[in-house]
């Protein structure tokens, strides 16, 4: 009777464990979205459609840059790994493949331009979009980002650390510049943005050619036909980070 008793718990912690391997990720990973909410399209085109699947039929394309209007109240998007859209390809160098990685989302409904359907959320970010000039160095990307596309950015130089600063009016984003004799750092960080969403801005700032390293606290980037530099993300308390260094006189 003893061993019955016992190979019935075992199923049951089996159940259990296969159950909290098939929940949904972690709440950091959650997006909750209002309705009338703004929300910006940081993909090259992005299908707007029917209903939420991707064999739905395509009511428009939507180009980078596009606004959208959240249709209701959904408090409880990109809750798990979508396999929808693979991205952010994986690096290979000295027969070494590092991980790629895909994008994470959900479907979303919104309104566009008298339309009502749905898109894929892990191309959206509430940050309106900015794409790199071809003039534009890769240390200038952040600091451009901010002070051209945010009217009524602040700046200032924090004479203690030795830092210039720039931050949005709303101070949803924050960008600090320091450097030695030997190297520079550029520093953006974005409150109440998530990992994911950083992943998926930093990609479409920087030329990025693959991953490097990825875990939960941080993920490591390869910059294309860049060696003398880092690009990291990194996890905050109440956001993300974006860390561009480099050395030698370059990025």
């Amino acid at each position: 009777m003893k061993k019955v008793i016992c190979f019935f718990l075992a199923i049951g912690l089996l159940a259990n464990i296969n159950f909290a391997n098939t929940s949904p990720s972690p709440s950091d990973k959650r997006l909750s979205y209002t309705s009338g909410q703004k929300i910006f399209n940081w993909a090259s085109f992005l299908n707007l459609r029917e209903a939420p699947h991707a064999d739905a039929t395509v009511l428009a394309l939507l180009p980078f840059g596009t606004t959208l209007t959240v249709a209701n109240n959904q408090p409880s998007s990109r809750i798990f790994a979508s396999e929808l859209v693979p991205d952010y390809r994986p690096f290979e160098t000295e027969n070494v493949v590092y991980p790629g990685k895909s994008v994470d989302g959900n479907w979303l409904r919104v309104s566009y331009e008298g339309f009502d359907g749905y898109v894929f959320d892990g191309y959206l970010s509430t940050i309106r979009p900015y794409r790199k000039k071809s003039q534009e160095e890769n240390w200038e990307v952040m600091e451009n980002f901010i002070s051209k596309k945010y009217p009524g950015s602040i700046e200032e130089y924090i004479e203690d650390e030795g830092v210039d600063r720039i931050f949005s009016p709303d101070e949803k984003m924050d960008y600090r510049f320091s450097q030695d004799d030997y190297s520079a750092t550029h520093e953006l960080k974005l409150k109440g943005v998530s990992m994911e969403e950083a992943l998926m801005l930093t990609t479409k700032l920087f030329p990025v050619q693959g991953i490097k390293t990825i875990n939960s606290k941080q993920i490591g980037l390869f910059i294309e036909n860049e060696f003398n530099c880092t690009l990291v993300i990194k996890k905050e308390e109440n956001g993300s980070r974006i860390v561009l260094s480099f050395w030698d006189g370059g990025c």
